[in-house]
């Protein structure tokens, strides 16, 4: 059934695709493969909108028909563009066939990659946050209308970023896939749709399929230079792949953390195995990126920069606002980097235009602020809840970074990236300025450049005890300041984009060195784990980016079939070497795992999430993270026997922990759940905490009357007692509960009381 299974999400993916290409190709005339790449990621976002929107506003619950009905909305739109296309789409797939059949075997390759690597880690266990995603995706695929049920905090709609659950949820009802397997499915998909996006972006910049290939590999596949470096100590069969995700991390004498920066990269999040916003967003921001690539070729100003005709031009602007939009929503931190990065791209295109510096400034601001305005208000009902509830909490603020990032540590991460940014912008920097010191009207504008590297390089230094470059925000200042050369000093060429992703990019870096965003990580070394994490998620991207773009815009300067060009192509495949030994690493010890784990007596590889349930809990299992076979026993029977969403109580803890298993895998609210993950999402421990309090109240007293006024404040109807709770619990406390309900259920360790109506 999985081979089947996967077969009918990539058709389900595919018909999503095909519903919007026909407006997609008249919205971005400059892409050479006119959005075949992104038309998946593209066709998800604009049907889950509107079928949202459906059950959003009561019109239609969220399912099967709503779903259809939105797709038949975006088909009927698309359906009137190819009416209008003179048959150009058709010319196109027939010349370009081969284009076409080439991205959808990057797709389906990089698919079966992506399932077989989850298939050896596929557990939706308490020892990451695939629960708490599980737990989320439950919630909504079990919705009619929006806002979701919080299903760990009953009572409560979810005050988290969930939106990229909604875009998975289309996804399993319209496939009806089971959700154990559908999650993991869904990881596979959402990797494999970055992989094409990544592929497209690439192809598009250059013409070439080997620098989408290429672009593909180093965004998705590569890993940091850590793999390398644990080859180099020699104790590569012993590998770490988690390591490779904290390279940032200073440690004091004594053993006090003092920088705990978070440095995931794409492949380091596939093996973690999570469907975690930011992974949802991966294909996301690959998309808008590609989408941006298109309208920086703009050769009009003003709302014609979006299409030069009026049709063109309105799709173009409602896929960049909905592509850029649903970020909001899906990993918040990513709407302002990707909105800015339109409207710099915009202010790129008037920059160059030619005419007065006031026309221009007007001309670029109708489109900007069409961008932003749009972007924000299709997703309105979503972000103004969110950010309502957030205030409530009185969340963040900015703080101010008191440690500095040392090179090496820094250059473990990007190095492969900088590289190759650093021989491109050297090669760049030394043709504009021959190329000005030939037109003498130019040539002041070089010494103050020159200067401002100078007193920005001397200001940051900050008298370290080891040499000019000891710490990473000078060499990324001075590169950022490169690359601003670079993006606006050519009035024309086609490395104004590419430099503005670069630009981008090394902007998000320095920002971490001395910002950083306020959340319940403040205080000891962990101040800023999460701000880097985020940030240095697209600065990854757009580095890789960068990093292909350098390559191919040297190699063009360098004669065919010469010993430079030959020494230049052997300088990337040194560094597709060396960033493959993080994967090869990786998954070796991954795959060791999973024979380790089926000589143990487990059905691996599966797809199946919750397979592991019924086998034993080895002896070493951390005791937070071990699971039940007779609570599985009793959640299947409630998935089966309880209709509707009635609270359930059952009993509370902090992150990755077996609690919180019976709402997470029904969908039925529980008093709390994790509670120090709610605590986060609301910006609150109060109440949490007090839930928490309640919850333990309830299971230890004797005093049946205070048991049911605190559950009827919840609206509790069921009481789940297992071994976690006989555990923690005395036993006249929980022996109460015979009198304050009756029993529904009862099977080895469980029994399931309903207390409620």
């Amino acid at each position: 059934m999985t081979l089947l299974w996967t077969i009918y999400l990539w058709i389900v993916s595919t018909l999503l695709g095909i519903v919007v290409f026909p407006a997609l190709f008249h919205a971005v005339p400059r892409l050479k493969d006119r959005g075949w790449g992104i038309s998946r990621v593209v066709g998800l976002v604009a049907v889950t909108w509107l079928a949202w929107l459906l059950s959003s506003f009561k019109i239609l619950p969220f399912g099967w028909f709503g779903i259809l009905a939105a797709a038949a909305g975006a088909a009927a739109v698309s359906a009137w563009f190819v009416t209008r296309g003179n048959g150009g789409i058709g010319r196109f797939l027939k010349k370009n066939a081969s284009l076409i059949v080439f991205e959808e075997g990057v797709f389906i390759a990089s698919l079966a990659v992506f399932l077989f690597v989850i298939a050896h880690n596929p557990d939706i266990a308490p020892n990451t946050e695939a629960m708490m995603d599980y737990a989320m995706l439950n919630s909504v695929v079990q919705t009619d209308y929006f806002p979701a049920l919080d299903s760990w905090f009953a009572g409560r709609t979810i005050n988290y970023y969930y939106y990229g659950f909604i875009l998975s949820g289309v996804l399993q009802h319209l496939t009806a896939i089971p959700l154990p397997v559908f999650f993991n499915l869904a990881v596979g998909l959402m990797y494999a749709l970055f992989t094409l996006a990544l592929f497209s972006l690439g192809y598009n910049l250059t013409g070439k399929r080997s620098i989408g290939v290429l672009l593909a590999f180093l965004g998705m596949f590569a890993g940091n230079l850590d793999g390398f470096i644990q080859f180099l100590q020699g104790d590569f069969a012993n590998f770490n792949f988690f390591r490779s995700s904290r390279v940032l991390t200073q440690i004091e004498p004594g053993n006090i953390i003092i920088d705990y920066p978070i440095t995931e990269f794409p492949f380091f999040s596939l093996l973690w195995g999570d469907l975690h916003p930011y992974v949802i967003a991966y294909p996301l921001q690959a998309a808008v990126i590609t989408l941006l690539l298109n309208l920086a070729g703009a050769a009009k100003t003003g709302l014609a920069s979006l299409g030069e005709k009026l049709d063109a031009g309105a799709a173009n602007l409602l896929f960049l606002a909905l592509s850029t939009g649903v970020l909001f929503g899906t990993n918040t931190w990513d709407y302002p980097i990707y909105l800015f990065l339109g409207v710099l791209v915009l202010g790129l295109i008037h920059w160059r235009a030619e005419g007065k510096p006031a026309e221009k400034l007007t001309a670029f601001l109708l489109p900007a602020a069409a961008l932003t305005v749009l972007s924000f208000i299709l997703f309105a009902p979503f972000n103004l809840r969110f950010l309502a509830e957030q205030a409530e909490g009185g969340r963040g603020g900015i703080g101010l970074v008191t440690v500095r990032t040392p090179t090496p540590k820094f250059l473990v991460h990007f190095g492969i990236f900088f590289f190759f940014l650093t021989v491109y912008a050297t090669t760049r920097l030394v043709s504009i300025v021959r190329g000005r010191r030939a037109a003498s009207a130019s040539k002041k504008r070089g010494a103050p450049l020159a200067l401002l590297v100078l007193i920005t390089a001397v200001v940051l230094i900050q008298n370290p005890p080891w040499g000019l470059f000891a710490y990473a925000v000078v060499p990324a200042a001075i590169f950022f300041l490169a690359y601003l050369a670079l993006t606006l000093f050519p009035k024309r060429g086609d490395d104004g984009f590419p430099c503005l992703v670069i630009l981008s990019g090394l902007g998000l870096i320095l920002l971490c060195e001395f910002f950083y965003l306020v959340d319940h990580y403040t205080g000891g070394g962990y101040f800023r784990m999460n701000t880097v994490f985020k940030l240095y998620i697209h600065a990854w991207i757009f580095l890789a980016v960068g990093a292909v773009w350098g390559y191919f815009s040297v190699g063009r300067m360098i004669p065919e079939n010469s010993s430079g060009r030959r020494l230049w192509t052997g300088a990337m495949a040194l560094a597709v070497i060396v960033g493959f030994f993080y994967p090869w690493g990786a998954l070796n010890s991954r795959l060791k795992n999973s024979a380790n784990l089926r000589r143990a007596g487990r059905d691996l590889p599966t797809l199946d999430g919750t397979a592991y349930i019924p086998q034993p809990v080895p002896a070493h299992q951390r005791e937070d993270w071990r699971w039940d076979h007779d609570d599985w026993l009793a959640i299947e029977w409630i998935n089966d026997n309880i209709p509707g969403r009635p609270v359930i109580l059952e009993t509370a803890a902090n992150a990755y922990h077996w609690a919180s298993r019976v709402s997470t895998f029904t969908g039925l609210p529980t008093i709390v759940g994790w509670m120090n993950h709610q605590a986060g999402w609301r910006n609150d421990w109060t109440e949490p905490s007090r839930r928490g309090r309640d919850v333990d109240t309830i299971y230890s007293t004797t005093d049946a009357g205070l048991a049911r006024r605190i559950m009827n404040n919840y609206g509790v109807e069921y009481v789940f007692i297992g071994n976690l709770e006989r555990g923690r619990y005395p036993r006249p406390g929980l022996e109460k509960f015979e009198r304050l309900g009756r029993e529904v259920y009862r099977r080895g360790a469980v029994t399931i009381y309903r207390v409620g109506r």
